[in-house]
């Protein structure tokens, strides 16, 4: 078994990673370390896991003792991750929180669909992607690795009302995703610009959609994404739009295409944004790290709102 420890096992990310642990059948959590909470049992903040036997919160970590730890919130780093940061370099860290900056090691990206190879050829240390931009670099990525990519992108951006207050720190990392796809694709000489709707409903989904010139077929389309995701086990592409209800409480990315014109392809993508940037992709970065099957602990609910007319 592998030993975990979680700083900033409080947040609300930690309470969600802790969720996915708690019946990972490869992973044991020993230290959850919140040190305004300590002692405190577990359900006191996240009262989803009454009954569920996890160790108490604690001012106290030793790395010694683990072979990961997930950082849910940077404002709880303890100095030691700094002072001995050299001295743990086989310690396997993955970081939910991304406005983690400045840290003393060089970390991935940790995003299975456009960097798995990284994350299993002996890297160690990993930095997740906001929630909002796991669907639109999933979607993107195939587009620029085929040079599909022109003008600007105006990408239509649908959250739950809880993620408002999130939209101030996603203006630098939305600089990082411009760079990244230019690095994949040097001819794409545009900017992302997002353009925000609320969902009042729905407290986990995200949904993207935009618009972009292409005389390609949907087929051909949808053998682009095809050929690269095809053998990755959450993201997935359907000729008809899918509803956040439909993915919310799994690790799924699912992406639509269409066609409103012969040069025209609009592209739509849902994931569920407490899983997908958050506990989940964690979860699956650790199991890249650990080589294991990218789905051990994420076998989550899938779920049907309503039938589709045939």
């Amino acid at each position: 078994m592998y030993k975990i420890g979680i700083i900033g096992a409080d947040h609300p990310d930690g309470g969600e990673l802790i969720r996915l642990l708690v019946n990972h059948p490869e992973v044991e959590i020993i230290n959850l370390y919140a040190p305004s909470l300590t002692g405190r049992n577990v359900c006191s903040v996240h009262p989803g896991l009454i009954g569920e036997k996890i160790v108490n919160f604690s001012d106290q970590i030793n790395f010694d003792d683990l072979n990961l730890v997930f950082i849910a919130d940077s404002s709880q780093i303890p100095d030691t991750l700094y002072t001995l940061s050299d001295e743990m370099s086989d310690l396997k860290i993955i970081i939910l929180d991304s406005t983690t900056k400045d840290l003393p090691f060089k970390t991935e990206i940790g995003l299975s669909e456009i960097n798995r190879k990284a994350l299993v050829r002996g890297a160690t240390k990993a930095q997740l992607l906001y929630p909002v931009f796991v669907p639109i670099m999933i979607s993107l990525y195939p587009l620029a690795m085929y040079m599909l990519l022109k003008n600007s992108l105006h990408i239509n951006v649908e959250i739950p009302d809880g993620m408002k207050n999130e939209i101030g720190k996603w203006d630098e990392e939305k600089s990082g995703i411009t760079e990244m796809l230019k690095e994949i694709q040097p001819s794409f000489n545009g900017n992302i610009i997002l353009n925000f709707a609320f969902n009042h409903h729905d407290k986990r989904g995200i949904k993207i959609s935009f618009e972009l010139e292409c005389s390609l077929s949907l087929e051909e389309i949808e053998k682009i994404y095809e050929g690269i995701y095809d053998d990755h086990n959450f993201t997935f592409t359907s000729f008809s739009p899918i509803e956040t209800n439909e993915i919310a409480g799994t690790q799924k990315c699912v992406i639509s295409i269409s066609k409103t014109s012969p040069d025209k392809l609009n592209v739509e993508a849902v994931a569920d944004g407490r899983l997908r940037g958050g506990a989940g992709d964690a979860t699956h970065v650790m199991n890249l790290f650990f080589g294991l099957h990218e789905k051990t602990g994420l076998q989550l609910k899938t779920s049907l709102f309503g039938i589709v007319n045939k």
